[in-house]
Formats: C-alpha cells, structure tokens, sequence
C-alpha cells in the first residue's frame, strides 16, 4: 500500500516577464553562450528595488548581453525607446574538469546587427513560488580556499526548499499562448520578501541562467551570465552588513536566456515574513532498498542495468558519483519507461560509481529517488 505524507508548503509572490523566444531580441535567445560573468549588476538596487546596469567595456558588453537589464524586469511601454543592437556573436561549448570547474571553448563568428523597436516588448504575470518544508540533506559543491571546488554536505535543519531542473511556469502563456511546443523559454522572475536575520542562516540558490540575490539591498550572490545550473551556499553570517534580531528586505533576480533548459533551485532556513504557508499530502519518497518486510519497493527500480520508470512520469533525472561521492555524470529523460544505466558509464574509468535517479514532478518537486551501486570494469 502506497504511504502517504502530509507536508508544509509555503508560497512567495513572484512576478514572470515573458519575452519573444524568436531571435528577435538579442538579449534573450542570442547565438552567444558566455558561461557565468559576474558584475553584470551594480552592488545596490534602484529606488524600484530592481537591479542596475554596471557599464563595462563594449567589447565585454557585446559578449554578457545584458545593456538593457533594466528592462528585463519590468513590463514593456510602448514609448520604450531601444537602440539599435550591433553584437559580435560568440558561441562558447563547456565541459567539466576533473574538479569540476567549468572549462570553455571559443569560436567567434562574424558581427551580427539587429534593430527594431519592440524588441524588449514583454507580457508580465503575477504569480507565485512554492516552498517545501523539511530538512534538506544534499549536497552541493562549494569554492575551496585551497583552490578548486570541495563538496558541502551540511544539513540545513527548518529548510524551505523548492527544486525544479524544468523551470517553465508560463508554458502554453504569453506570446505562445496555446503553442503545442514543449516549453516556453525567454523569461525573467523576481521575488520580494522580507526576513529577520538570525545568525546561522543559509542562503543556497542555483540559476539557469542569471540570478542575483540583495539582502538589505546590497547585491550577496552574483550568478550572472549564460551558465548551467551549478548551486552555490551563502552562510548571511559571513555578509557582515545584518544585524541580528533586525528586518532585512531579501530581493530575487533570476532570467532564462537561452534554449537549452531553466533551472531554479532555492534551499535556506530564512523564515520569509510574507508567504501563504498550507499543507498538501504526497506520496512518500522513496529510496531503493533490499527486500525485506520493514522495507517496501519503490516505483522506481534498478532492474540488471536498467532504470524502470513507471509510465506517465513528467520526467527523470540521473547523476552518477564515483567513489567520492562527485557528480561524474548528469542527465535528464522525459517520457520513457526503462532506461539502461551502461551508456553513463562508458566514458568512466574502472571503478565503483552510485546511479541516483530522480523522479520529477510537474511543479519541479522531487517525487521518488532510488540508487544503486555500479561496477564499470575495462
């Protein structure tokens, strides 16, 4: 018999801003991939609590895409005066290094120019980001001062949680309304909440693409630039601006530029003073097992190499660690129902890895997580 739980959610005011996903404004869809480019923002926000253009070097300008930031969050006016684009277009190809950091490969292409007056036109709707609450045990990884990257596997106990790999609240609205393709990209989010600092907050966030976070106005976490989602930790107490016991504005800056996917991830223990909390009851998550009567078989099931995946899924997500415990190996699958885990693996070295898959959720929850061992023999 299926186990079920009831669960305390909570849900922020946020508003989307939905762009042309046509090509026809440079900023949103462009041929260029840059990878992450901090200080695309200045370190404050306006009087409207939005962020502000740092000017930079046009030949930096023509790579980040970002003159007209201003715009991204804010609904389109028809006397908006855009001036005429002249980009050089770069297309950039990532991979991963051994300690997972990203690693580029340039190409430039020839100058590309695109005008017009309705470029930044947009379709703004008022919604809402919805939180889980629970303790939060994954890891992410996090700069070591040593050099490199290291993993941070703190729990974060009271967390507030919401993951989605497929970010797409507007599929089948704005500009694409009624559109049978599967997503609909070109779009910006911001959040506006208010918090009382207490000493030990956390603060984790992972974009695809930009995203900014201010507290008490003043820019914390700078993720700006095309980029894949790749979490990071803010510990508030490191900030050295907050005071404990007092009442901080906390704003959230996040914009998906290109077509490969959104990502929105957000873990932290800050208690948001305006939010509609409730409950909603859920099917248990479940975590691969052996057989035996104090342990029941999840949905999901490892099957001699093979990922069984009931069907009528919204989708799955499998990571493979090695022995560390490093993430060696990411994908994402929709709307299959087996899975065989050997083509993950067959650019590993010999050695002992763990296959994590992940069942997702319509709304990006996770749902089911099974895992099982893996032997890769040459």
């Amino acid at each position: 018999m299926e186990r079920r739980v009831e669960i305390r959610l909570q849900k922020l005011a946020a508003r989307h801003v939905h762009f042309h996903c046509d090509n026809s404004n440079p900023e949103f869809q462009p041929i260029a991939q840059t990878g992450a480019k901090p200080a695309m923002v200045l370190d404050s926000l306006d009087a409207q609590r939005k962020p502000v253009w740092n000017p930079q070097p046009d030949s930096v300008a023509k790579l980040v895409r970002n003159r007209n930031i201003g715009k991204w969050f804010r609904p389109w006016r028809i006397d908006d005066t855009v001036p005429t684009y002249t980009y050089a277009d770069t297309i950039i190809s990532f991979s991963y290094d051994t300690a997972w950091n990203l690693v580029y490969d340039t190409t430039t292409f020839e100058a590309q120019e695109l005008t017009g007056d309705t470029l930044m036109k947009n379709v703004p709707f008022d919604d809402s980001l919805e939180f889980v609450f629970g303790n939060d045990t994954s890891f992410f990884l996090v700069p070591n001062p040593l050099g490199g990257m290291r993993r941070d596997t703190s729990i974060i106990p009271d967390a507030w949680t919401r993951k989605s790999a497929n970010f797409f609240p507007l599929d089948s609205m704005g500009f694409h309304a009624g559109d049978t393709a599967p997503n609909n990209n070109s779009f910006s989010m911001e959040m506006h909440n208010s918090f009382v600092f207490r000493p030990g907050q956390v603060w984790r966030i992972g974009s695809d693409d930009d995203s900014w976070t201010f507290f008490g106005g003043r820019l914390a976490m700078d993720l700006g630039g095309f980029r894949p989602v790749k979490d990071t930790t803010l510990r508030l107490d490191s900030l050295g601006w907050l005071t404990p016991g007092d009442t901080f504005d906390i704003d959230v800056f996040w914009a998906d530029r290109m077509k490969t996917g959104a990502a929105l991830n957000i873990i932290t223990n800050i208690g948001f003073l305006e939010g509609v909390e409730g409950t909603k009851v859920v099917e248990r998550v479940g975590v691969l097992r052996p057989r035996t009567p104090d342990c029941r078989q999840t949905r999901m099931s490892f099957d001699r190499g093979v990922l069984r995946i009931p069907a009528g899924r919204h989708a799955v997500r499998v990571t493979v660690l090695d022995a560390r415990g490093r993430s060696v190996a990411m994908s994402g699958v929709r709307g299959k129902t087996a899975l065989a885990v050997t083509p993950y693996l067959q650019a590993l070295p010999a050695g002992i890895y763990l296959v994590r898959a992940e069942l997702v959720g319509a709304d990006g929850t996770v749902e089911e997580r099974v895992a099982a061992p893996h032997v890769r023999t040459r």
